[in-house]
């Protein structure tokens, strides 16, 4: 098959979906498949061949890409285009995708798992992996979701919705409770994710957040162990435990595992009394409630009082 890895944009996660699709790109090209890795905001401004010859591209267009231990200079990436228009799609980027068996969505943060690229994708009639605009623009939102997974009953940690100014600063560090887990609105990879234990440090939180936006959600703290569920339409994949190697996950060690590592749960359905025996039911509950196809994951959090509570990530 001609398949597109699309990663990069413009996103907060930039490096963590360039490293991701390098990945990916290899392994699809290691089946045989004709796979290349094309870079959502630059585009193919640095390729000089003929389109038409593009999926016979040495080593897929693949380049070097790492995970790094901070975040893009994304306002570098911006004026690194040779083209400075106000698109968020680079040079050609829609033609290739339209001359492609399929587009492989490597995209992280909100340029590409909020629903918009996958619009693009369908009103041009090209198939595309993962969740359609929809599920990805809710589950994208932690706000969104939060709500739904309310509605449909899911147990998740206490939150508060907060939009503020940097004047709001002060009188929101004295209102919210303290320890909790700050997190901006849209972000992923440990990016935009702090875990405030007093009011001077939800303050300082506060205002570094401003960075990312004016949007938060403000979460209980919970403490325990934390288990990753994936769901594919209305089945869910084996339980996962994330156990950390330090006391909160980095860019990097969020994508590269160095730490924290996974150890697979074994299979237990629900009649075996084990914790996890619920969570099934939990996590593809407020997808089916809200009648929304497609994929995502779920973190639940099992704290000391033995309740536990999930936390989804993008579709």
């Amino acid at each position: 098959m001609k398949i597109v890895v699309l990663a990069g944009g413009l996103s907060t996660e930039r490096q963590v979906s360039l490293t991701s699709g390098t990945g990916v790109c290899r392994a699809l090209r290691e089946r045989g498949h004709q796979a290349i890795l094309v870079d959502m905001f630059l585009g193919l401004e640095d390729y000089n061949g003929s389109l038409a010859d593009i999926f016979d591209a040495p080593d897929g267009l693949c380049g070097d890409n790492r995970v790094l231990s901070t975040a893009p200079d994304l306002e570098a990436v911006r004026r690194s285009r040779r083209d400075q228009g106000p698109s968020l799609l680079g040079k050609d980027v829609l033609t290739v995708c339209a001359m492609a068996d399929l587009v492989f969505l490597a995209l992280h943060g909100s340029c590409g798992e909020d629903g918009r690229i996958q619009a693009t994708l369908d009103l041009l009639g090209v198939p595309y992996t993962g969740s359609g605009y929809l599920g990805s623009g809710m589950a994208m939102d932690k706000s969104v979701t939060k709500r739904i997974m309310d509605a449909a009953g899911v147990p998740t940690a206490p939150w508060h919705d907060v939009r503020y100014t940097r004047e709001d600063i002060p009188r929101l560090a004295q209102e919210l409770p303290v320890p909790c887990a700050v997190k901006i609105i849209n972000g992923g990879s440990s990016i935009g994710v702090e875990l405030p234990d007093t009011r001077e440090e939800l303050a300082q939180t506060l205002e570094r957040m401003l960075a990312y936006g004016n949007h938060v959600i403000v979460e209980k703290k919970i403490k325990g162990r934390e288990i990753q569920v994936a769901v594919l339409g209305d089945t869910y994949l084996p339980a996962v435990e994330i156990i950390p190697g330090g006391p909160i996950s980095t860019i990097s060690a969020s994508i590269r595992r160095t730490a924290p590592r996974r150890s697979a749960l074994p299979p237990s359905p629900r009649s075996s009394g084990a914790p996890w025996a619920s969570w099934p039911c939990a996590c593809t509950g407020p997808w089916t409630w809200a009648s929304i196809p497609g994929r995502t994951s779920f973190w639940m959090r099992r704290g000391t009082s033995g309740a536990w509570r999930s936390t989804p990530c993008p579709a």
